[in-house]
């Protein structure tokens, strides 16, 4: 009554094994560590921020102001850049965990002025501080280096 007709199945490629996908995947994985970097930065003009990951907080709060900042940098003619304070140590070997681990909470701000090419460093403390904000303290330590004063500022140009 009813007639069944088994078919012997047409395979155009090869099966894909599990050993197969997995060279697949790790090739694809490789490729993309090759092409990326771990030189994550945001930058605005003559300012950047480098290293989200190591200092997430800090990173955040200063990217909130980094129109202004740039806007700062190009009045004063100089070029900023926020990093991680291990930055200071990231070569140097020989270096005791308890300065790296001091280094750790701090933010290092480079300052580098375009007309005489003098680099100017300085470390501020990323995690509040009760009463200083971080954005504060970067403005007190951007008003010292570029004006060389102590207790400068440029809390009116950032808006605090």
């Amino acid at each position: 009554m009813f007639s069944i007709k088994f078919f012997k199945p047409q395979i155009s490629r090869p099966l894909r094994t599990i050993e197969r996908e997995m060279e697949e995947a790790r090739a694809v994985y490789q490729n993309y560590l090759e092409t990326t970097s771990d030189n994550y930065m945001a930058q605005r003009g003559d300012v950047k921020i480098k290293d989200p990951h190591t200092m997430s907080d800090a990173y955040r709060k200063i990217r909130e102001y980094i129109d202004s900042l740039s806007k700062v940098a190009k009045k004063e003619n100089k070029a900023i850049t926020f990093e991680d304070g291990r930055a200071l140590a990231k070569d140097d070997e020989s270096i005791s965990p308890v300065i790296e681990e001091k280094l750790a909470k701090k933010v290092l701000i480079t300052v580098i002025d375009k007309n005489t090419g003098a680099v100017q460093h300085k470390l501020v403390d990323k995690f509040v501080n009760g009463k200083i904000p971080l954005m504060k303290r970067v403005s007190n330590a951007l008003g010292e280096l570029f004006t060389g004063k102590n207790q400068a500022n440029i809390d009116k140009d950032l808006g605090i």
